[in-house]
Parts: C-alpha cells; structure tokens; sequence
C-alpha cells in the first residue's frame, strides 16, 4: 500500500510541469506545493524506507551541482528561470558553500538528480523570489506534546531563523524582493508504533524586512508577525499546503 501512495505522489510531481508556459516563472505557491510533493516523497523513502538513492545531500554537494545543472542540458526548469540561474550561480554557490548548519542541524538537501534545490518565481504576479528548498530536519517531533502548529514553530525557529543570515548575505539584491526557505521533518505518535509522517513548512519574507531582522532593528516577533508562513502537516494530503499564523512562545 505505501509503494501505491508514493508511486500515485511520484506520478503527480512529475506530470504537474505540464501544460505550463515553461518559459515563464511559476507563482510562488506552486513551486511551494511542488516542493511539499517531492520533498514528502523523499523524506518517506529515506527515513521510512531507508532508500539509500533518497539519501540527502550536503550544501557542498548543492554548490557543485548548480554548475553541473547549467551544462547538463536538464529541461526541469523553464527558460526564464534558467537565466536567472545563471545571473546569479555565482551568488548561490557562495551560499551554499557557506552553509553548514540548519541551526544545531548539518545542512543537507533533498533534491532530484536532475533538479536543483532552488527556485526562481514569483510572488503574486510580477515580484522576483528565490526558494530554497529541501532542507531536511533529522528530528521527529512528538505529536502528543506539541500540535501542528508548535511542530511547525520549532523547525522556524531553530532551523529556518538562524538559516536566513546565510541566504540573506549572498542573495541580498534589489531585484529579489522575497527569499523563503522550507524544511520537512518528522512527526510521530510515541504511543504507537509505524506512526512516523513527513511534514512540511515554509517561511517567505520580504527582503527588506529580512534586512532588518538581521540586523536587529525588530524583533522575532515582529517580523513573524509580517512573513508568510505555509505548512503541511501530517493530516494533510501531499498536494495542498495552508497558510497560518504563529506565535513566539
């Protein structure tokens, strides 16, 4: 049964590209859906399965791989988005040559061979955004203790918070007005055995109120208060996401 649900997930992740424009940059919640798709996927394989092929891979290893994917001739990224690949593949591996830790997590990236852990698109209509996608959590949150929403808090801030320093620094230019990083991590139910879920979240924040968090002229609350946050917890089928509000506690 689990290979019928990740075969039908696999099936969906790839015939999603289709019957769209790929010379154009896709909204920002689609490549955030897509994310959750493939990103669910792989964790399931890698950490209930124990597929080796689904093993995540390190910033380094994301560093290489951006030139490998510029001269490899791959067709998963539209046309547009390729460019800006290319415009700024000198920004995106000092990034992820820089990127060490996920907060007290090593960094590492779930990512197709023939794809890349970064997005170019839009948020709305016309406003430049960069993803950074993948990031996987080796943790498994308990969730008798901790509902979808604490769950979701303690990946943003102990992993995805500290993680934005490193983005920020090499992605820092007027004509990306947002940057947004996601993670997927492990729930469980302790009282049972055979319950562990992959879950999903997404942090999407200005540019500008980035810059101004990390140089501490507001606090984390205030600039929770003004980002976008988007989850898929472990109730939730592969292909929605939903957005809500959290709280510092």
């Amino acid at each position: 049964m689990k290979y019928t649900i990740f075969s039908l997930l696999f099936i969906i992740c790839f015939y999603s590209s289709f019957g769209q424009d790929i010379s154009k940059l896709s909204n920002i919640k689609n490549v955030l859906i897509s994310c959750s798709l493939s990103d669910g996927l792989a964790w399931m394989m890698f950490e209930v399965l124990k597929s080796e092929e689904y093993l995540p891979k390190n910033a380094e290893k994301v560093s290489s791989d951006i030139e490998n994917y510029l001269i490899g001739g791959f067709n998963t990224k539209g046309l547009d988005e390729i460019e800006l690949l290319k415009e700024f593949k000198v920004n995106l591996q000092k990034l992820f040559s820089e990127f060490d830790k996920f907060g007290s997590e090593d960094a590492n990236f779930f990512y197709a061979a023939d794809n890349l852990p970064v997005s170019f698109c839009l948020y709305g209509d016309s406003v430049l955004s960069v993803v950074i996608s993948g990031a996987f959590i080796g943790k498994f949150y308990n969730t008798i203790q901790l509902t979808s929403k604490q769950r979701a808090t303690k990946v943003i801030t102990q992993h995805i918070l500290p993680s934005f320093k490193t983005i920020l620094s090499n992605l820092n230019e007027k004509s990306i007005q947002y940057l947004c990083m996601t993670a997927v991590y492990g729930s469980k139910d302790f009282s049972q055995n055979h319950s562990e879920r992959d879950e999903f979240v997404a942090v999407v924040a200005r540019r500008d109120l980035l810059n101004k968090f990390i140089s501490a002229d507001i606090t984390e609350d205030e600039f929770i208060e003004n980002v976008d946050v988007f989850v898929r917890d472990r109730d939730m089928s592969g292909n929605e996401i939903k957005k809500i509000k959290i709280i510092i506690e």
